[in-house]
């Protein structure tokens, strides 16, 4: 129909008496889609027709060890926000799926990590990858590869900021394996130190414990 027009067109100007027009599609139209966040390649994507949010997530290289598995695509044009979770379990989050329009945007957020030091087998920074992102203090000493023989699990701190500044509870994690006390509900950036048995580790102040874990390693355990 195109061709038949530019062909009317060219007669009627009286450019040429007998046109023969073809026309071929080059270059189909598209729109970008955005990815942002920890995926290994943020950026912009160019696609043609609605894609899923995981094919859109592959095209930024997955994401990256310390992303939030709550992935949000904001749609173009409005305040419409949808809200999808990429479960483990692939059955779950291929029936959950979600669509990415052309011009939309796929916001990834950096997941809640909580700081297991002292004396534990592997100290360092742990991703909260629940699906409701947090971890218990039983979850969190375990994924540290528990307190070690040394330890004083009496004497166990947990460091937590709060908008009133530092504070520092106490926790009998000695109790709380026993079943004596409830685990504890931990918050994003909590830091739990295991103190070792000798007193000079024990009686570190919250903020020299809090300001170890600048250097700390993050691990993400599935």
């Amino acid at each position: 129909m195109a061709a038949a027009e530019i062909q009317r067109a060219l007669i009627e100007k009286g450019v040429m008496r007998h046109p023969q027009v073809t026309l071929r599609v080059q270059e189909y139209a598209t729109q970008d889609v955005s990815v942002l966040g920890p995926v290994h390649t943020p950026g912009t994507y160019s696609i043609t027709t609605p894609q899923t949010v995981l094919k859109v997530l592959s095209l930024a290289g997955g994401l990256t060890d310390v992303a939030d598995r709550h992935i949000v695509v904001k749609r173009r044009g409005s305040e419409e926000q949808i809200a999808y979770y990429l479960s483990n379990n692939p059955q779950q989050a291929l029936s959950d799926m979600v669509m990415v329009n052309p011009g939309d945007t796929v916001l990834v957020s950096r997941a809640p990590v909580v700081y297991v030091m002292g004396d534990v087998s592997r100290p360092g920074g742990y991703v909260a990858t629940t699906s409701d992102s947090r971890l218990s203090l039983m979850q969190a000493i375990s994924m540290a590869g528990s307190a070690n023989k040394t330890s004083v699990q009496s004497r166990v701190r947990l460091i937590r900021k709060t908008p009133d500044g530092q504070v520092d509870i106490p926790v009998r994690l000695d109790r709380i394996e026993k079943g004596e006390e409830a685990d504890v509900s931990l918050q994003p950036n909590d830091v739990i130190f295991v103190p070792f048995s000798w007193m000079k580790n024990i009686a570190l102040n919250g903020s020299a414990i809090a300001a170890s874990t600048a250097g700390a390693a993050v691990y993400a355990i599935p």
